[in-house]
């Protein structure tokens, strides 16, 4: 199963051949800004006065392709769509002597100015300027920030070495967050919130080509290697409207292109348990786990032809072999013969009092009868660990345990570019990652999660990413040019379990409706107990295999017409996804806190029921007993599939009136297609009034009879002004409207009749489904009839709205921006308004105090399962203002400092970055405006970053020791470091739903006290008793992240040794030091007030990006160059 898919070969045969037939077919062009620069500037004299019809001739330093230009009236000139590098230029006019300047950088994806002041003299003579500063953003009226190749090489990379780590430094931009498991993340790829908004619109580009993780869209599909990346650029406001597909940041990775002259490197890094400090929470009673990692590789680039045709290549291993271990929560050996006299609540019997739960009789001294316990539970507790590790009787992180983790991953990038002739230029890039990984789980043969936290699963994984881009330049004339490219990025999937080859379920612990005849469904059955870690197969969905294909055509041109700088283009991508996930296939079992609890009438209100206070050792009462609240089972049809496709039209003007005024206007056109299912059906809408099922495209039911509409009027204007008040300085301002690329199709990828996910819930908070020993009932194969079904009332749903309106994005910006002695500031306003915010919301909600039987559809046509409808039901709104700035100087004199600074607001409703709901959901629309405007999760009020370069003043050509044995001792010597600090994130405090009891929706806690008090202490963030259960029948008042977690203070450091082998050949030995102080950063403390061990206490490391290493790391590093 591993590494296979569904229709893998035709369809990436059919697609890459589509790809290069219009390639070389088609003279293409998209967004100038995301593979390509331009180089605009003006010719005066020394008085300021243009100097008409000069000829200008830039050069590209690195593959001595040149262009001749002719000043127009105004002395300007503009070089749209070149490649990315270094460039000289030399200008002649009559009368003027010659005037020639190197060192102009040219990045992708940016508009350079130049101003060339020519003097009077003869055209024989020559004036020689070399420049290297940065300069002004003075032609776009974006947010922007560029991270170039000098940054990524200096700048310490922790762990993985991934660029993303370094996108904290981009003002607006939240800190970035690990994701999900290996399997389903091979790259490693970061969550990017970009000035408030939702990460699943971020798009990452490399070379071009759209890389999400179709299944994962708030995720890049791929991430390349640190060696091959020339430059990252990050625009996050009122992008032009050649930029599409994004709602967030757009954020575009250029690979290194190969030159006239031969470079190349070869680096190896390793770090150790022995270079690490001790993990906070690791048990005094261990070791140090162990930890290796290494990575190794090298680059090459060069001439194929000189100034024709040249390559670049970058390779990278990353062997991981790691000691994982887990804290997690067992039952003390009393809890396991049945003694919860240790619980500081009463545990009820079940099977006493009445229907809802009230008026039971409590077990004597929260003692279970031995009889009572259940034969098939005790065979799972027999092969549950006792506690090892803390106080006699705790049940939080009370035992410990390792294994050893194999993790391995290969990473190529390659490049060509050629210049086929003077008026062409094309490219080619292909990408490719290998990755497999073994992780053995937290209970052994018991089953369990993995141990190592990435890996997520248990078990075997192995997939693969490919990722290719094809380019084209053509210039037409002088003055219309044309430049595009064409993308294909495939990422193919999966894992598998232990034990699958055994029907553990149905024959060792002989629960009836356990397991089945195909693989998938072979294994352990999950349990989830409420406050305990899970056992068996821990997570529902595996084993797994995702296939996602994805293509992206364009088309376009740039032409110049005096003042005007016009680009008009067609933009066109397609995301498809073919899914294998069994979703519980050999059962799931789920037990509450409820199940053991009880209602008591209200001494004040004998009408009203008081819930008791519940905790973890209810849940674990019910296990023993053999009474689930909620069951699962699914059957699967045939294999997931979607496609999508979306098109855009856009067309921009850039007019300059003046030599120091620049207006830009430009209009895009989205049309985002209606998902269809590869075998030409539409998605399934699905009847909330009859509870009928259409499938679209199959029997009675055609595909166009389903009402899916997509409007075609997603216009988008995008409108910038920027203003030079003097060379050292300029006024921008922009105003945009982009539209959230979200893919409606992603969640109902596998929902009814493709798969049969069957629920059988507890009729409420406090009731059982029936005893384990009775099993699963059986669930029927899904059936497709005549195209109109009635869905069994038990199997949920996964859905789109066919009225989905979607959501957009409204974004402004006014900033001022100054150079002074190379140093260049920026500081300014920039805000945004999401509109129309899409919701993942349960349709088959209830009402509180209601219970199962006030589910809407279950009163309708007595549907019991869940119905998630994605849509943008609400009119929800997202809302961002901040106050952004920087400041940054390149290298200069030996060193080089960037600073940035986001003072923020980021709010909005509930709604996560995985269609999810930040660990919350609020299903019912009565409730709706309970969350509709907190704080988002990812909010940091205050976000400052410092990267800095400083190479020591000594050795030959510094200032100090220039020769001899000083020069050879000190010299060479170059400090690195990274500051990052801001401040901690929101969190909510729950409590348990039983007395709530309304279905789809959480609970908050009650605030009892007008303030809460916050300590900053890690056993007690704040106080606890500031808050309580709610035991009636309503919300609590605490409300949706009302208070914060800790924040961030860290250092990075590197301290660098360069020695020069030969003229060209140099190495370098690294010593590299992530949180060099040790400084512990924390996770949120746990808000769930029934936690009573562990409510108010921090027990985690925060979420930095850093693969879950937080303790300082020391790595080591030698590198060769030449």
């Amino acid at each position: 199963m591993l590494g296979r898919s569904h229709c893998r070969r035709p369809w990436l045969m059919k697609h890459a051949f589509a790809l290069l037939l219009l390639a070389g077919l088609t003279p293409m062009a998209s967004s100038a800004q995301n593979l390509f620069g331009t180089l605009t500037g003006t010719v005066l004299d020394q008085s300021g006065s243009a100097v008409p019809k000069a000829a200008v001739t830039i050069t590209n330093t690195g593959t001595s392709q040149r262009w001749e230009l002719a000043a127009n009236e105004s002395g300007g000139f503009t070089l749209a769509s070149i490649p990315p590098g270094s460039y000289s230029a030399k200008v002649s006019a009559t009368g003027f002597r010659s005037f020639n300047q190197d060192g102009i950088t040219v990045p992708a994806n940016s508009t350079v100015r130049v101003e060339f002041r020519v003097e009077v003299g003869a055209v024989s003579e020559s004036v020689e300027v070399n420049t290297s500063a940065v300069t002004l953003q003075t032609d776009t009226m974006d947010v922007r920030s560029e991270i170039r190749a000098t940054d990524l090489q200096n700048t310490p990379v922790p762990v993985s070495r991934n660029y993303q780590n370094l996108l904290v430094t981009v003002p607006g931009m939240a800190p970035p967050t690990n994701a999900h498991s290996i399997s389903a993340n091979p790259s490693r790829a970061l969550v990017l919130n970009s000035n408030g908004s939702n990460a699943q619109s971020t798009a990452v580009r490399v070379d071009g080509a759209t890389t999400w993780n179709a299944w994962l869209p708030h995720l890049s599909g791929y991430v390349p290697t640190l060696e091959a990346i020339d430059q990252v650029s990050v625009q996050t406001n009122s992008y032009e409207a050649d930029t599409g597909f994004a709602g967030g940041a757009s954020v575009n990775v250029q690979i290194k292109s190969g030159t006239n002259q031969f470079h190349g490197s070869g680096f190896w890094y390793h770090s150790n348990q022995h270079l690490k400090a001790r993990p906070y929470f690791l048990p005094r009673s261990q070791g140090m786990p162990k930890r290796i990692l290494n990575q190794y590789g090298g680059s090459l680039g060069g001439p194929v032809i000189k100034d024709r045709l040249f390559f670049f290549a970058a390779y990278e291993a990353t062997p991981d072999r790691s000691s994982a271990f887990q804290l997690v929560a067992v039952p003390t050996p009393a809890m396991k013969s049945g003694d919860y006299s240790a619980s500081p609540s009463a545990v009820y019997d079940p099977l006493t009092g009445e229907p809802s739960g009230a008026n039971r009789i409590q077990f004597p001294g929260n003692r279970l009868p031995a009889s009572r316990i259940s034969p098939i539970i005790g065979k799972i507790i027999g092969l549950t660990p006792n506690p090892n590790i803390g106080a006699p009787g705790a049940i939080v992180q009370n035992y410990f345990t390792s294994g050893s983790f194999i993790y391995d991953r290969h990473t190529l990038d390659t490049k060509v570019n050629a210049r086929v002739t003077d008026k062409l230029n094309v490219a080619g890039r292909v990408s490719y990652l290998r990755w497999h990984f073994d992780n053995p789980p937290i209970f052994g043969q018991l089953g369990g999660n993995g141990l190592d936290g990435r890996g997520s699963y248990d078990g075997l994984g192995i997939g693969t990413t490919l990722s290719m881009t094809y380019s084209a330049v053509y210039t037409l004339t002088p003055t219309i040019v044309l430049d595009g490219y064409a993308g294909y990025t495939l990422l193919d999937n999966g894992v598998e379990n232990i034990r699958l080859d055994e029907n553990l379920g149905r024959d060792f612990l002989g629960i009836p409706g356990t397991n089945g005849s195909s693989r998938v469904e072979g294994g352990w059955p999950g349990f989830n107990v409420a406050g305990f870690t899970p056992y068996g197969r821990a997570q529902s969905n595996s084993p797994w295999n995702l296939n996602l294909p994805q293509a992206q055509y364009v088309a376009g041109a740039s032409v110049l017409r005096g003042k005007h700088n016009i680009r008009f283009g067609w933009d066109s991508l397609y995301v498809g996804q073919n899914g294998n996930e069994p979703f519980g296939s050999p059962g799931f079992f789920t037990f509450g806190q409820g199940t053991t609890g009880s209602q008591f009438a209200n001494p004040a209100n004998p009408a009203q029921l008081t819930a008791t206070v519940t905790n973890p050792y209810n849940a674990y009462a019910g296990f023993a007993l053999g009474l689930p609240s909620d069951l699962q089972r699914t059957v699967r049809r045939e294999t997931g599939t979607t496609r999508t496709w979306a098109q855009s039209l856009y067309v921009r003007d850039k007019w300059q009136p003046t030599q120091k005024l620049t207006v830009s206007a430009g209009l895009r056109w989205d049309y985002f297609g209606v998902p269809t299912r590869a075998e030409g059906r539409g998605l399934e809408v699905f009847d909330l009034n009859t509870g009928i099922l259409k499938l679209c495209g199959i029997g009675s039911v055609s595909v166009s009879s389903c009402g899916f509409r997509s409007s075609k009027r997603n216009f988008s204007p995008r409108l910038g002004i920027a203003y030079r008040t003097s060379q050292s300085m300029v006024i921008r301002a922009g105003y945009g409207i982009a539209w959230d690329p979200v893919n409606i199709g992603r969640n109902p990828l596998q929902t009814y009749p493709i798969v049969s996910s069957a629920s059988f819930p507890a009729a409420n908070g406090f009731q059982f489904v029936s005893p384990i020993a009775q099993g699963i009932p059986a669930v029927a194969p899904p059936a497709v009839g005549d195209g109109q079904i009635r869905v069994p009332s038990n199997v949920a749903l996964e859905l789109a709205d066919p009225n989905f309106r979607r959501s957009y994005i409204q974004s402004w910006n006014f900033m001022v921006e100054r150079e002074s002695k190379g140093w260049i500031g920026q500081a300014g306003y920039v805000g945004n308004r999401s509109l129309r915010l899409q919701n993942r919301w349960n349709a088959n909600y209830g009402y509180i105090g209601g219970g199962t039987a006030s589910q809407v559809l279950r009163q309708r046509f007595g549907y019991l399962a869940g119905a998630n409808i994605f849509s943008d039901a609400g009119g929800f709104r997202g809302y961002f203002d901040s106050l952004q700035a920087s400041l940054q100087r390149r290298m200069n004199s030996g060193h080089s400092l960037r600073l940035s600074y986001t003072w923020s607001k980021a709010q909005g409703p509930w709604s996560g970055n995985d269609f999810g709901v930040d660990g919350y959901q609020i299903s019912t629309p009565e409730y709706w405006g309970i969350a509709a405007k907190g704080v988002k999760s990812y909010d940091r009020t205050h976000n400052f970053n410092a990267a800095f370069t400083w190479q020591l003043p000594f050795g030959a050509g510094r200032k100090f020791a220039t020769s001899g044995a000083a020069a050879a001792l000190l010299g060479g010597w170059q400090v690195n470091g990274l500051y990052t600090a801001y401040t901690g994130g929101p969190f909510t405090v729950s409590s348990p739903g039983a007395s709530l009891n309304a279905p789809g929706n959480s609970q908050f806690a009650d605030q009892i006290k007008p303030s809460v008090a916050v300590f900053n202490n890690p056993d007690r963030w704040f106080d606890t008793s500031a808050y309580a259960q709610v035991t009636a029948a309503r919300f609590g008042n605490s409300g949706w992240n009302q208070l914060r977690g800790p924040g961030m203070n860290n250092v990075d450091l590197s301290i660098y040794r360069a020695f020069q082998i030969t003229e060209r050949v140099g190495a370098q030995f690294r010593a590299e030091m992530f949180n060099i102080s040790n400084t512990p950063h924390f996770s949120n403390p746990n808000g769930d007030v029934s936690n009573a061990a562990n409510f108010g206490r921090i027990t985690g490391i925060a979420n930095t990006g850093r693969e879950g290493i937080d303790e300082r790391m020391v790595r080591f590093g030698l590198r060769l160059s030449f």
